[in-house]
């Protein structure tokens, strides 16, 4: 029982006290692989596994850091893990992910949700049910988010990855949606990290496999930023400027000057005499394809200065366009300290440029 406690623990690495009671749970190891010499029911509550952890404490194998347990050097956990058989090392990571899994709504842990997801996936080779690999990849999805959320880019990278090698080669015909949320968040977390050619890879597998255009638009996105980043900025403008197209907002990428005046006395005679507070209180943007349209001008539009592109004289101009048509959302902001850019630079009306910088 002592020894079955510190393999236990070994699997984890450390627990904490509300990981004991869901640990409390793993038993009966030996139904699941009939080779297992461990008793089949090493516990029914989780006093058992505590006066255990706590043994070990006083004989100084693991320390306590409040509430947390871990064990007091590296070597310790390794050899107690070595104890397991090699063959039999897998399943108890199956059964203490799924316990864990479980029982994680019911409890406070943190990152309860990350330990249970790491755990089935030191497992997934031995996971051969359809709905099961569906389900850890559904928990693999859940667990990247919040990492991605928190901006702990590489373990969403990680999650996002292994929910990915759970799907088999029907995974865009059966479960399209779950696949294409881990391609395109894969593709993010690619992007985040640098990773660009496994980003590349990922975003090929998704723009072969949408069903839609819709469906790219967070893949096109991540795409733009990425080769901004890469200093390919031509490409990167070219490539908003295809999704623009495909949007029904289309500009031109050497656009001449006729062009240019042409949209500026336009936007002008849009804005007119309104004030501030009538810009202000327009009604925020509803139409999720006008405001990706205005997501994408606003990307390029860092790389038209780079690059001192004209074009993004007109791109300053759409975005002041379609938040006076459509509505207003963060990417105004962008477009009309654009305008305002332009004004200063090219027109030289001072005045109208400082009180459209102030508007955004």
């Amino acid at each position: 029982e002592a020894q079955y406690s510190l393999e236990l623990v070994a699997c984890l690495g450390s627990v904490c006290e509300g990981l004991i009671h869901c640990l409390a749970g793993v038993k009966d190891l030996s139904m699941v692989n009939k080779k297992s010499i461990q008793s089949s029911n090493a516990y029914t509550e989780n006093s058992a596994l505590l006066k255990w952890i706590i043994f070990f404490v006083e004989e100084g194998l693991l320390t306590r850091e409040g509430s947390k347990y871990k064990f007091a050097h590296d070597q310790i956990q390794v050899s107690a893990y070595s104890l397991i058989p090699e063959d039999e090392k897998k399943l108890w990571h199956l059964q203490i992910g799924n316990e864990i899994s479980a029982q994680r709504k019911t409890t406070n842990i943190e990152n309860v949700l990350f330990i249970a997801a790491s755990q089935l996936n030191r497992s997934q080779n031995i996971i051969t049910e359809k709905w099961e690999r569906i389900k850890v990849a559904l928990l693999n999805l859940e667990a990247g988010e919040k990492a991605m959320s928190s901006s702990v880019f590489h373990l969403a990278a990680s999650f996002f990855e292994s929910g990915r090698n759970l799907l088999d080669e029907k995974c865009w015909d059966d479960n399209y949606r779950l696949s294409l949320k881990l391609y395109s968040y894969s593709s993010e977390v690619y992007y985040c990290i640098g990773n660009y050619n496994s980003m590349e890879l990922v975003l090929g597998e998704l723009f072969v496999h949408a069903k839609c255009f819709e469906d790219k638009f967070k893949a096109y996105h991540t795409q733009i930023q990425a080769l901004g980043a890469q200093d390919h900025l031509y490409d990167s403008i070219k490539c908003g400027l295809f999704v623009l197209e495909k949007l029904g907002e289309p500009c031109d990428l050497f656009p001449s000057p006729q062009v240019i005046r042409s949209e500026y006395i336009k936007t002008k005679d849009m804005l007119g005499s309104k004030t501030e507070e009538e810009i202000l209180g327009r009604r925020l943007i509803e139409d999720s394809q006008i405001e990706f349209a205005m997501r994408v001008a606003s990307t390029i539009l860092s790389c038209c200065n780079r690059v001192r592109s004209s074009v993004g004289s007109s791109l300053a101009f759409r975005l002041v366009q379609l938040s006076l048509r459509h509505g207003v959302c963060s990417y105004s902001a962008i477009g009309f300290a654009s305008y305002g850019y332009f004004l200063s630079g090219v027109v030289g009306d001072y005045e109208g440029a400082s009180s459209y910088g102030k508007l955004s």
